[in-house]
């Protein structure tokens, strides 16, 4: 599909591939980033693949799918979480913007060890490198204010783990779509404290915080992952 004439804003798909299975050494996720940002019009010369679409001072959120750190079963991390390499791909193209900053970053599961999973994704190295050559990457963001891991049977949870400043509180009250089927005290999240979950959400009380990096954000970026879940 030729989309290099539509006009930005409307609504468009392109579909890049990779001849054979699997990511190898990330070069051909490039090839298949900058065919997809040529066909859709996005790249400028001298701007990267997203030239045309982040304004000159734009601060920039590159949004990966980060579920957890490990798979349960044989196969990896792949099936689990954004490929580091499409993620490492989209943040320097964004670098070579005129955008402002640029960051990465996500709100994983409570039971995710987040320097496990940049460990795994081979991140540690690349962000320092790419920190030392170019000053406006803001690094790698765990979003989390709440961590909770298991050890022998038994969960131990860390709280505040971001200070609220960096965070928005909403609450959508009555106008939240959870309004009609609430009941108090009946909500759950897995690996959530119940009693917080009943604070936060009550007859005519929806609170959600979302972090001010995504809210402060000009541009965002969002990298799913296609899976079923964990």
């Amino acid at each position: 599909m030729d989309v290099t004439s539509v006009p930005l804003g409307t609504p468009t798909v392109a579909i890049g591939s990779v001849p054979g299975i699997g990511y190898g050494d990330g070069v051909q996720t490039k090839h298949a980033l900058h065919d997809v940002a040529r066909r859709l019009g996005w790249s400028t010369p001298g701007g990267g693949d997203f030239g045309a679409v982040i304004p000159a001072g734009a601060r920039v959120l590159v949004k990966p799918n980060w579920v957890i750190h490990a798979n349960r079963g044989p196969w990896g991390l792949e099936p689990l979480v954004t490929h580091p390499s499409l993620v490492k791909a989209v943040v320097e193209e964004a670098l070579k913007s005129k955008a402002a900053q640029v960051i990465a970053g996500d709100a994983p599961i409570q039971g995710c060890d987040f320097d496990q999973l940049m460990q795994g994704g081979d991140y540690l190295g690349w962000a320092e490198t790419l920190t030392d050559s170019e000053p406006r990457f803001g690094g790698l963001r765990d979003f989390r204010r709440t961590k909770s891991m298991a050890h022998d049977w038994h969960r131990n949870t860390a709280r505040d783990q971001r200070a609220l400043e960096h965070f928005v509180l909403f609450d959508l009250g009555g106008e939240s779509l959870l309004e009609p089927i609430t009941v108090d005290g009946a909500f759950r999240v897995t690996m959530y404290d119940p009693e917080l979950m009943r604070r936060t959400h009550a007859p005519g009380r929806h609170q959600f915080l979302v972090a001010r990096e995504i809210l402060e954000a000009d541009v965002v970026i969002n990298l799913p992952k296609l899976k079923t879940h964990k």
